[in-house]
């Protein structure tokens, strides 16, 4: 069943960057499942189990060193690409941990946060959270064990209750092992 979901995937996300009719190919995504999330630089794919597939926007379909992906359906979706094509992996594992800044920032309704994990470190226990001025936890998104490589989250924007936060300034932690950072992002409606 996960094949199938993988091929429809590919074949939907194929049909959405060489369709000229972009609008009819995110709503058939949409329909079964998935999102797109577009931004002036790339176009981001989001599998049901919340995992992210990314390309630049102006991806011709010949390097597919440029996709990314993050845990989940996607990884494997594009761990089959590179296995069907007969390619390698060029991409590297980070040598560094690291937090970047969410993006878009300010947001609405939703956003991306993206962290990195080295290649020498053993899995870890991650935790990733979001909290408002006064300190008060408003979301986890991740409290998993996790290995190396690069991880994108997207959060809707929603609290640990599934409610909509409201406008305003917004903290988010990350701990691995021994690595504590954290960020400001900013809500706007």
């Amino acid at each position: 069943m996960k094949s199938l979901h993988l091929k429809i995937a590919v074949l939907a996300l194929a049909g959405f960057l060489i369709s000229g009719s972009t609008l009819t190919a995110a709503e058939k995504l949409k329909a079964d499942g998935y999102d797109v999330r577009l931004s002036a630089t790339s176009i981001e794919l989001v599998f049901p189990d919340g995992s992210v597939l990314t390309t630049p926007l102006n991806f011709d379909g010949k390097d597919i060193d440029l996709l990314s992906a993050t845990q989940g359906m996607a990884k494997e979706l594009l761990d089959e690409a590179y296995r069907q094509l007969g390619l390698e992996k060029r991409a590297s594992l980070p040598k560094a941990f690291s937090l970047s800044q969410n993006r878009p920032n300010p947001f609405n309704p939703s956003t991306t946060v993206s962290y990195s994990i080295p290649d020498d470190s053993p899995e870890l226990a991650v935790k990733l959270s979001v909290y408002n001025i006064r300190g008060q936890l408003v979301r986890t998104l991740v409290d998993d064990s996790q290995g190396p490589g690069t991880y994108n989250i997207n959060w809707d924007g929603t609290d640990n209750g599934g409610k909509k936060i409201s406008s305003g300034v917004y903290f988010y932690r990350l701990v691995a092992g021994d690595f504590v950072s954290t960020r400001k992002m900013v809500v706007l409606k």
